[in-house]
């Protein structure tokens, strides 16, 4: 994907992958420049964090202050928080992140390659203290009147603290970092269609110009995709919940098929694929499900907790019964089969294993309406 794209970058040096390495630093110091003036304000207001978090009720001073341990029905739980936003996603964001693995590949060298996820982790690590106590603050200040729509929290508090000048310069900023995060993730989907799939499966061997020209057409696509994609955005309370549910239907199955194959070589290659599209088909049905009103969570957020966690769930199991099942045929059908070509085995065990997959994506499905 990088290697074919960096010779592109090579011979033009103001666009492609480089555009992209360094649009995201700048986007970072953009993030920086609006949110460090804000969030020393308000430190500086409420005599530090502990005067800040001192005034919000007890119930929100800390995350699982006042959570059940295991309530889909609430509005958030302690296993839900835990397991589908700390493992499932956490782990699905950083191994499913096309921007991250863009850099990782594009490093001078193999240490810099181990460094680079290292250093992502460091700059992550920043920003939550720089999100999080505007956010604090905004619960002190406007209280119950942000509960119908968070996204107006920051640009609310920028309108009422920052003088006119200054509040200019952040939304330009702010304006500006949303355009870079999606060029990036544009130029990220561009490269995957075309090297990992169009070059290698669908068209392989074709000239630079005509990689080229797909590029382009598939870039017109995304950029359509994506704008139908803001759309469906407004239907939900909060951007976070959108980009959550999104998260747990998509890059969850990947991220699980992905974790299973280096921590567990002994399964089948060929159960990945099943399991990745079972993972994702189970994920999007429970969301379609949720959204209409036939299951019932207490919040978006719960809902895409839980969807990571089943989708998670899903693709391991799917992946675990396909290669459980192939190591017994190969065992049970070893004598009789010594006769058969490849092909012949494959076309015997192909539909078995496609049938196994969606066996397993249904009994999971009925177990979970039954006893939700």
């Amino acid at each position: 994907m990088v290697v074919w794209h960096g010779n592109l970058v090579a011979r033009s040096p103001c666009g492609g992958l480089s555009a992209v390495l360094y649009g995201e630093a700048v986007q970072l110091i953009l993030f920086l420049l609006v949110l460090l003036p804000l969030t020393t304000r308000m430190l500086t207001r409420y005599h530090g964090i502990r005067g800040l978090i001192a005034g919000l009720p007890s119930s929100s001073q800390h995350t699982f202050g006042g959570l059940p341990w295991f309530a889909p029905h609430a509005s958030a739980d302690i296993f839900g928080t835990v397991v589908g936003l700390g493992f499932v996603l956490s782990f699905s964001y950083w191994c499913a992140d096309f921007l991250l693995i863009q850099r990782v590949l594009a490093a001078r060298n193999s240490r810099a390659m181990a460094q680079t996820p290292m250093l992502a982790i460091t700059a992550k690590l920043v920003l939550p203290l720089l999100l999080v106590t505007p956010g604090l603050a905004a619960a002190r200040i406007y209280g119950a009147s942000l509960s119908a729509s968070y996204d107006l929290a920051l640009p609310r508090m920028l309108i009422d603290l920052y003088p006119t000048k200054l509040l200019a310069v952040s939304l330009a900023a702010i304006f500006a970092s949303l355009f870079i995060g999606m060029c990036g993730n544009l130029a990220a989907s561009v490269s995957i269609f075309n090297y990992d799939l169009y070059q290698s499966f669908l068209r392989p061997g074709a000239s630079d110009q005509h990689y080229l020209r797909v590029s382009r057409l598939t870039a017109v696509v995304v950029s359509f995709a994506s704008v139908g994609a803001a759309y469906l955005a407004f239907t939900s309370n909060s951007l976070m919940e959108y980009v959550q549910l999104v998260l747990s239907s998509l890059y969850t199955p990947l991220a699980t098929t992905l974790l299973l194959g280096i921590f567990v070589p002994s399964l089948a290659r060929r159960s990945g694929l099943p399991a990745m599209l079972s993972g994702t088909i189970f994920g999007a049905v429970h969301s379609a499900l949720a959204l209409i009103g036939y299951l019932h969570y207490g919040s978006g957020l719960a809902t895409s907790f839980y969807t990571a966690i089943l989708s998670a769930g899903t693709t391991t199991l799917v992946m675990f019964a396909i290669s459980l099942s192939s190591q017994w045929q190969t065992a049970s059908t070893r004598q009789i089969s010594k006769g058969l070509s490849n092909s012949e085995q494959d076309a015997v065990r192909d539909p078995m294993i496609w049938g196994l997959s969606a066996g397993c994506c249904i009994a999971v499905c009925i177990l979970y309406v039954l006893f939700f």
